[in-house]
């Protein structure tokens, strides 16, 4: 039982930047695949896990403002790189690097307002 909890947290993990991605590449009237959603919601999560891997093993606490910064940058970053070639305009070509980074800021858009959000929520219903 405990091993499906974990893989259904895994699924939620990869399934929700997939989501936000598609909606991001609507909202910016790209057009992305499923699996190039998924690819990346993948791709997402082990670079997540990865820095925060080598953030604890190195003994460095990094501050909360640096951590954010450096997500965001590493996601605009591999973000622009993945969807340069794997996103298409409304006439079917490569968006590019700059489209690609279009669709990744609306991206972290959704994911911040998703955050705050989340916030709220927590602390109204802590109290």
């Amino acid at each position: 039982m405990h091993l499906v909890m974990i893989l259904v947290w895994y699924a939620f993990l990869i399934a929700l930047p997939s989501l936000v991605l598609k909606l991001a590449s609507v909202i910016v009237h790209t057009r992305v695949g499923w699996l190039h959603c998924f690819l990346f919601g993948s791709a997402a999560i082990v670079l997540s896990i990865c820095i925060r891997t080598v953030s604890i093993l190195s003994g460095l606490a990094l501050s909360a403002s640096f951590g954010v910064a450096l997500g965001v940058c590493i996601y605009l970053s591999i973000g622009s790189w993945f969807l340069s070639c794997r996103g298409l305009d409304r006439e079917g070509k490569p968006v590019g690097f700059f489209g690609g980074m279009k669709v990744i800021c609306v991206f972290l858009g959704i994911l911040t307002i998703l955050t705050i959000s989340a916030l709220v929520v927590a602390r109204a219903l802590s109290r």
